[in-house]
This record gives C-alpha cells, sequence and structure tokens, in this order.
C-alpha cells in the first residue's frame, strides 16, 4: 500500500473515522473489555467525562444511561470505543493523527 493512495482517507474533514465490529455481543464486548485493561499504555474509562476504574465491568459501561467512554492508544493513534449498542463496537480516532504509513 502507497500512503498517495489512501491519503485522502485521512484528510481532516471536520470529522473523525469510525471504526465498526458488527454483529457483536455483550460476551464479544467482554473480550474487548479484558484485552484493554491489560492494555499498555493503560486504557481511560469515564462516565459522564469523570475517570472511573475498569474493574466495573463491562456491563456497567454498556448499562449505563450516561455517556462511556474508553480511550486507549495504539502507538501514536488514539481510539475512542463508545458503548452505544451491545450488538456493535464501536471506535473512532481523529485522521490528523494519520500522517503517512506506519500509523495506517
Amino acid at each position: 500500500m502507497k500512503w498517495e493512495q489512501v491519503a485522502s482517507d485521512f484528510a481532516w474533514d471536520g470529522s473523525w473515522r469510525d471504526i465498526y465490529v458488527l454483529n457483536t455481543s455483550e460476551a464479544d464486548w467482554q473480550r474487548v473489555w479484558d484485552i484493554l485493561r491489560e492494555w499498555s499504555p493503560p486504557a481511560n474509562f469515564s462516565v459522564s467525562g469523570n475517570i472511573e476504574s475498569m474493574l466495573l465491568g463491562v456491563e456497567a459501561a454498556l448499562e449505563s444511561e450516561t455517556a462511556s467512554l474508553l480511550s486507549f492508544y495504539v502507538g501514536p493513534i488514539q481510539l475512542a470505543c463508545h458503548f452505544f449498542s451491545t450488538v456493535e463496537i464501536e471506535f473512532d480516532f481523529d485522521p490528523r493523527q494519520v500522517s503517512g504509513i506506519p500509523e495506517v
């Protein structure tokens, strides 16, 4: 893959880019949660902007009436995970963090 082939996909247009995992279950969410509990550097879990312990479990995030957010880094790219639905795992990121093939 060459940067010239994909650069336009990461051009800033005012919106973040989404990554979806479709047709998921609470068990799939739990697997993601378990992986990110061990992530390095550590993931940050927040509810309504307040940092919370990931010891609460994924059920608390999925059942929360308020905005839950799990953020973590993959290399230099910060990903955010939203808990909108049990049947879809969504990550998003700011495309301005991607400036070449190493980040892709």
